[in-house]
């Protein structure tokens, strides 16, 4: 049959189609503006020390505090407070009232913060509590601030450490609330738990303060954490933490021989008693909060107390006593022990 060929002049007839060679290309492509990118490794180093350097000093906590006191009493008395759970409607707030209101009105009655001060419930997965909520966030965090500045203004906060719920805001928002806090306050923030050199008068206390959160807590030992954070933190005279709700104040001996030594552990409780969340669990209640411990600022002495009622009225005592004593009006009772 008759081809036509595409091109023109070439037309045939021959059976078979006629192959034509295909021509190659011969290209040449620029880009004349690309850009090239290097990578200086040093430069970013010394970047990176430098952010590092910065957030640091604009971070507001700590690891380490030091507090000192000064007073004319014999004994001063140091509460655990935290997990008030501002905002939830299964808080005592009268409880909580009357304790803040002790707390500011005592003297010689200091506190340290063991977070959780907010119920915050900021975390999607966690709406129940967002619904058991008498507060927005942001009522919350305004109560609690005004409440942490009025104990401020008499002297009354030692050092405070953050909670669980507190680190939500950060872990949602990548906000920290007490850093826009910190300076308006004059305790010391050590937002993950940390050591408190309290000095009373010339008594040097060491104190642990942590929210309680720990890998080694325990349903059926309240302090077993605290005693670990002893091994493994180090050792301290008395260790302040909450989270699990549940209230203990413990006084024990350790070590032996030269190294013997007593010690104190306080879990603080919480003003959130009325938990549905912990029954359903079957966990109970949430246990009252103001363990507290007595100490001495003559000598080294410690007197744990679970309730901060029976707290206050035996620092009054015996302050009281004591001064009788100093003024010639009582004779000095002989106490076995007593340096």
């Amino acid at each position: 049959m008759e081809r036509k060929s595409k091109i023109p002049f070439f037309n045939s007839s021959i059976e078979e189609d006629v192959k034509l060679p295909v021509p190659k290309e011969e290209k040449l492509v620029v880009f004349p503006d690309r850009k090239e990118t290097k990578v200086d490794y040093e430069a970013h180093l010394k970047s990176v020390i430098e952010q590092q350097r910065l957030r640091k000093e604009a971070d507001a906590s700590q690891e380490v505090a030091h507090v000192e006191i000064k007073t004319n009493l014999d004994y001063a008395l140091v509460v655990g407070s935290g997990d008030w759970h501002i905002g939830s409607e299964n808080t005592d707030y009268k409880l909580f009232d009357s304790h803040m209101k002790a707390i500011k009105d005592t003297e010689g009655v200091y506190a340290v913060m063991v977070g959780d001060e907010k119920d915050n419930f900021v975390l999607p997965k966690f709406r129940s509590g967002l619904f058991e909520g008498v507060l927005n966030p942001q009522q919350q965090a305004d109560m609690v601030k005004g409440i942490l500045g009025g104990l401020e203004e008499k002297d009354k906060i030692l050092a405070r450490v953050s909670g669980n719920h507190d680190e939500w805001t950060w872990t949602e928002s990548g906000v920290e609330l007490s850093n826009f806090w910190h300076n308006e306050m004059k305790s010391p923030l050590l937002r993950n738990g940390g050591f408190v050199h309290l000095k009373l008068n010339e008594v040097d206390y060491t104190l642990y303060l942590h929210h309680g959160k720990s890998l080694f807590n325990s349903n059926f030992n309240p302090n077993h954490a605290s005693k670990r954070a002893f091994e493994f933190q180090g050792p301290y005279d008395a260790m302040f933490s909450g989270h699990t709700h549940v209230a203990e104040a413990a006084h024990s001996w350790r070590w032996a021989d030269e190294f013997k030594k007593d010690y104190v552990q306080v879990r603080t409780g919480t003003y959130k008693t009325k938990d549905p969340y912990a029954r359903a669990k079957q966990l109970g209640e949430g246990q009252p909060p103001g363990a507290c411990i007595l100490m001495s600022t003559e000598d080294k002495r410690m007197m744990p107390f679970l309730k901060l009622e029976d707290g206050i009225e035996a620092l009054k005592a015996i302050n009281t006593v004591n001064s009788l004593i100093a003024q010639g009006l009582l004779g000095e009772p002989e106490i076995e022990g007593k340096k």
